[in-house]
């Protein structure tokens, strides 16, 4: 009866906390994937709430055909969660995508064994603690389930060496070592209790493997909780409710560089309608700077929690946005960097010295690098034009601002704040 009221209580809380998972964020792939762990473990322990106290052997095959799909998809599921957790890359991530496809088909062919035959356990004995299986070990069905678990370790533990190869997050880290310890002490436990013991036929004894199922749903939901499991909830993070009032445009990053958010100031200055900036590649947005990619990343690697820089943004087809921009590293409790915080202040004064001189984008592109002391080579090497050319749009920029001579250049664009 004990064991009756423990799977019970496995049964409400792997829906309880696997609903409420689901609720706090149903878009994140993680939080997804924990409800089908949960939803699993808890058709598992529904069944054994029966299995445990019925009386005859067809109610207890009853509920152990009904408990089946149940033990056997949370396989899947803890191998779906840790492939999902350990983010990987590249080649790896397609390898295993192929065997996560490979590895369902196969739980279904178990399950499909286990509805129209039985693939190891061949009869039930009642036991002081509970009815107990009594497993066939020559039956070839004992020794696919094995396999189907040892899949599911071996891959798990390659999961989490491989994101941990990739990944230096403290809070990785942390969460590493708690599904070690939330996962692999209840896979101990059942292995003991659900395939040694019996087994061995050292004593008949209750699956009692179904009740550890607890210590692992609740380990893995305080883990995504507390630590979020490698998410930063950018819901919370609303830069146009903080900050609306300003004129600056302000975006946050993810660690990708795709735009999480953006305040209401970025998407009227692009012309852009609300809600369309999120999820951008943000180099995509920026005009006449194919080196940008790489300066981000080196300073998301490097050591400086800051830094400002020019950016020319992209509006509509031909139109730009030149700005002084600031990025910062966002940053948790643990020090690991989660965001970055973009903040760009367009610079007055561009458009005006345009229309008064008719000066084109591309002719104040280069002034904006002569201005900041790059010789004629150096800035047609940047923007990958020649020398000549460079000369050639500096001798127009000369002849419409009238002006014959660098010092009177640089005293005419400090009065319409061009000067970096």
């Amino acid at each position: 009866m004990l064991l009756s009221y423990l799977s019970f209580f496995t049964f409400i809380s792997c829906i309880a906390l696997g609903l409420i998972n689901l609720f706090l964020d149903s878009k994140a792939k993680l939080n997804r994937a924990f409800f089908l762990l949960s939803a699993s473990s808890a058709l598992w322990a529904f069944a054994y709430i029966f299995i445990f106290i019925a009386d005859d052997k067809e109610t207890i095959w009853l509920w152990y055909r009904i408990s089946a799909p149940g033990g056997l998809f949370l396989l899947f599921s803890t191998f779906n969660f840790l492939y999902i957790f350990a983010g990987l890359k590249d080649n790896t991530r397609r390898f295993f995508s192929i065997i996560r496809i490979l590895y369902f088909l196969f739980i279904l062919y178990l399950i499909y064994v286990q509805a129209t035959a039985t693939l190891f356990v061949v009869d039930f004995v009642s036991t002081p603690y509970g009815n107990a299986g009594i497993i066939n070990t020559s039956l070839p069905g004992y020794y696919l389930t094995n396999s189907a678990a040892m899949i599911c370790l071996v891959s798990g533990g390659i999961f989490l060496f491989e994101g941990n190869k990739y990944n230096t997050s403290k809070r990785y880290r942390i969460q590493i070592k708690g599904l070690v310890l939330f996962m692999g002490v209840p896979i101990v436990l059942v292995a003991l209790f659900n395939f040694i013991l019996p087994a061995g036929n050292i004593i008949p004894f209750p699956f009692v493997g179904v009740v550890t199922l607890n210590f692992t749903v609740a380990g893995i939901f305080y883990l995504i909780t507390r630590f979020k499991l490698l998410r930063v909830d950018y819901s919370l993070i609303k830069p146009e409710d903080l900050v609306s009032h300003l004129s600056d445009m302000i975006m946050i990053l993810d660690m990708r560089l795709r735009i999480v958010t953006a305040n209401r100031a970025a998407e009227a200055l692009l012309s852009l309608e609300p809600k369309v900036l999120e999820g951008i590649f943000f180099p995509e947005i920026i005009h006449g700077d194919d080196g940008f990619k790489e300066r981000i990343k080196r300073f998301v690697a490097g050591n400086e929690d800051s830094m400002d820089l020019r950016l020319a943004y992209r509006k509509g087809e031909d139109d730009s946005i030149v700005t002084d921009t600031y990025l910062s590293k966002i940053k948790d409790t643990l020090s690991d960097i989660v965001a970055i915080l973009v903040i760009s202040k367009e610079i007055r004064g561009r458009k005006e010295f345009q229309y008064a001189y008719g000066i084109s984008d591309r002719e104040l592109e280069i002034l904006d690098l002569f201005l900041s002391g790059l010789s004629a080579r150096e800035t047609g090497e940047k923007l990958r034009i020649s020398r000549r050319t460079v000369e050639t749009h500096l001798t127009s920029i000369y002849n419409r601002t009238g002006i014959n001579n660098k010092a009177g250049l640089f005293n005419l664009c400090a009065k319409f704040k061009l000067l970096p």
